[in-house]
């Protein structure tokens, strides 16, 4: 076990993984002497390496190292006692993550998670954040024209598909199979599907970058040029030089998964080879014919029989019928029908003239992706070496998505801006989940103070629970230093470095406290 947490093979992961950018050097520099992060990424590559079989190609990962320097510590307590990520009553809505988010990417909601957990203490990034937002509450055009642009992009997570695009599966080298499963065919199945969602995605990052441009807030634009970079053109050409565009629609259910093989099917341009329109056009007809043999079959035994696509191996399709007509008037089964199996409420079968046509159909498949290998290697090839910039737009899209979620839910609740002045002053300040729980009016405001003069206060009083202001300060202290706006008349902070709760119970009698430092 101690070869998974060697330190040195750590740092050799870092430096033939990261990436070859403006960030590479200072990386390398940070990491030298960090013994600890260093053991923890060799036992991570490690553990991908052997349980999963995969590696990754050379210069391919974003790989960051964090101090703990720009960041406010939370401890694990406080955070459970916050309800940041996660409510005491299990539910979503009442942690301060289900109350803010409202994040249209899987990447931005993972980025508001992390922003929560260790928000910033750099004032210039968080009112550089806090002009975005403000951009986007006090401008109905610009708020509206960016939702519609993330919406182009939200059904694909970016930061999941750049990391396949990077990941090489290991197994390849130990074993290799025969037609479908040939290993030149699997990988060409599954690079097209990624090359096809890619393109999807890098087709609307000109709106997004269009979008973000157009407002006045710095770090807005400096996301739409992040969007927008050169490399990222070179890609979506190199992509549509090639590649149609093939839509691989929904990828759930028979129909999904019939429409998914087609899409890779018709991806590569005829153009590259004049072979593909001929494999192409034998794969349709095959396929028209199943579905005449599935029409024929239902004609002759007057049963409502469906036929139904099947990706296991190598993708098939099969008749399904519903049991009821079957069973209740005691119906014999045909000879003809074989491969008899009961699943839930139907029966899938087959017959030997539609095996026949799936064996025919699968080789057209193969012929295709045999010829669309070459082509699509070249293309992943083209992409991978500008890999580095598909990041920068994920994690700028992830930013936008953030700040957007923080302008709606300050419009939603009536929030205003924070300052940060040095001294803890809130006015009219409220439980942001608290109030959105109880009805209109009930929600009490309270007002706090505390600066170098006055700082030490003791709340005491059979009324009041001292952890709910406790937990409220410290609430609006994580929302303020993490870029969004607070529920309150006014609010003013100190920038903290940590944020320490705790809670005891003694024989009933409980003493709650928050500290920011």
């Amino acid at each position: 076990m101690k070869v998974m947490f060697t330190p040195n093979k750590g740092e050799e992961f870092v430096a033939q993984l990261s990436l070859q950018d403006q960030e590479r050097a200072a990386l390398l520099v940070s990491v030298h002497d960090r013994y600890y992060a260093l053991q923890a990424v060799c036992a991570v590559f490690k553990f991908i390496e052997i349980s999963f079989s995969t590696i990754y190609a050379h210069h391919t990962l974003s790989i960051k190292y964090h101090a703990v320097e720009g960041s406010m510590m939370i401890d694990t307590d406080t955070a459970r006692n916050l309800e940041l990520v996660d409510s005491i009553s299990r539910q979503k809505a009442h942690s301060l993550f289900g109350l803010l988010n409202s994040t249209l990417t899987p990447q931005g909601s993972r980025l508001l998670r992390t922003s929560l957990l260790s928000p910033l203490t750099s004032q210039s990034a968080i009112e550089a954040r806090l002009d975005a937002v403000a951009n986007l509450v006090q401008s109905d055009e610009h708020y509206n024209s960016i939702h519609n642009a993330i919406k182009g992009v939200q059904k694909i997570d970016m930061d999941k598909l750049i990391v396949r695009l990077a990941a090489i599966d290991k197994s390849g080298e130990i074993s290799s199979g025969v037609g479908l499963e040939s290993i030149a065919v699997k990988t060409a199945y599954e690079r097209l599907g990624q090359l096809l969602d890619l393109q999807k995605v890098i087709k609307n990052l000109p709106v997004v970058a269009h979008a973000a441009s157009e407002t006045q807030a710095r770090l807005l634009r400096i996301i739409g040029e992040l969007v927008l970079d050169p490399r990222i053109t070179e890609i979506r050409q190199v992509i549509e030089r090639h590649l149609n565009d093939t839509s691989i629609g929904p990828k759930r259910g028979s129909v999904g998964a019939l429409s998914t093989v087609t899409a890779r099917v018709y991806a590569v341009k005829a153009e590259a080879n004049p072979l593909l329109d001929v494999a192409r056009a034998s794969y349709k007809e095959n396929v028209h014919d199943i579905f005449d043999l599935g029409k024929a079959v239902a004609e002759k035994y007057e049963l409502p029989i469906e036929l139904v696509y099947q990706q296991e191996n190598g993708g098939s399709f099969v008749f399904c019928l519903s049991r009821t007509p079957i069973d209740a008037s005691g119906w014999q089964w045909p000879k003809e029908w074989v491969d008899k199996v009961q699943k839930k409420k139907k029966w899938v079968f087959s017959t030997l003239e539609l095996k026949k046509l799936n064996g025919r159909m699968r080789e057209m498949l193969y012929e295709t992706l045999t010829i669309s290998a070459t082509i699509v290697h070249e293309v992943f090839t083209q992409v991978v070496s500008r890999i580095s910039a598909l990041y920068k737009a994920s994690e700028a899209i992830a930013l936008l998505d953030v700040l957007l979620c923080f302008a709606k839910r300050a419009l939603d609740g009536g929030y205003v801006r924070p300052e940060f002045t040095g001294t803890l002053a809130i006015k009219s300040g409220r439980h942001p989940m608290l109030e959105t729980i109880q009805a209109a009016g009930r929600t009490v405001a309270n007002d706090v103070y505390a600066s170098d003069s006055s700082r030490f206060q003791i709340i005491q009083g059979p009324f009041l629970k001292p952890s709910f202001l406790a937990c409220r300060i410290g609430l609006l202290s994580v929302m303020a230093s993490c870029g969004s706006f607070v529920p309150a008349g006014y609010a003013s902070f100190k920038l903290g470095l940590q944020t320490l709760g705790a809670s005891f119970n003694n024989r009933r009698r409980f003493t709650d406290s928050m500290m920011l430092c």
